[in-house]
């Protein structure tokens, strides 16, 4: 039985840096069609816009479609491009399951991105937070961010449209005391 639970989706402004990226790039091709005039180059130059268009409008896409789907095993993160990801339940350190205003909680504050895209209102990747800590991100509304620490590996914070409801279903894979024991 998987629940899917979708991420707030990014705001307009996030739409007009994508999509106007894109348009950059494609007016790119165009001028590099017109300027100039020895094939090979013009071919090449023309194909990178135009890649890095397509790709612009592949993240807007499927950042208004990202989700978290919890199995009865993982928390899997789909997301745009090359961020998704997938973590064992196992593996959640559930002393530190929280939702969190990035506002007022300083140590969640994202500090350094590492690999990763940073928009105005989009955070999506690898990012250290001020705790010094590794993390993952896809955030998009920072007055909301559900954090997911591992035992192992960075820490997770995402933004979903229903945070209370996911934190209560992941809540309830928490391992009794006793399983903890055990191991």
């Amino acid at each position: 039985m998987n629940e899917h639970f979708a991420i707030q989706a990014p705001d307009t402004i996030v739409a007009i840096q994508l999509l106007g990226f894109a348009g950059v790039c494609v007016a790119f091709s165009i001028f590099a069609h017109f300027r100039w005039t020895n094939t090979r180059p013009l071919a090449i130059t023309k194909l990178v816009a135009l890649m890095f268009a397509a790709l612009a409008v592949r993240v807007y896409w499927e950042a208004r479609h990202s989700e978290v789907v919890l199995t009865g095993e993982r928390i899997e993160f789909r997301v745009p491009a090359f961020y998704s990801r997938s973590i064992r339940i196992e593996d959640v350190d559930f002393s530190e399951l929280a939702l969190v205003d990035l506002e007022r909680e300083v140590d969640w504050q994202p500090k350094y991105r590492t690999n990763g895209l940073g928009l105005w209102g989009y955070r999506l990747g690898r990012y250290w937070v001020k705790a010094k800590r590794s993390a993952w991100l896809a955030v998009t509304d920072t007055s909301k961010v559900v954090v997911i620490s591992q035992r192992r590996g960075p820490v997770n914070l995402v933004s979903l449209r229903d945070p209370e409801l996911f934190i209560a279903r992941l809540a309830e894979f928490e391992p009794e005391e006793d399983e903890l024991s055990e191991e």
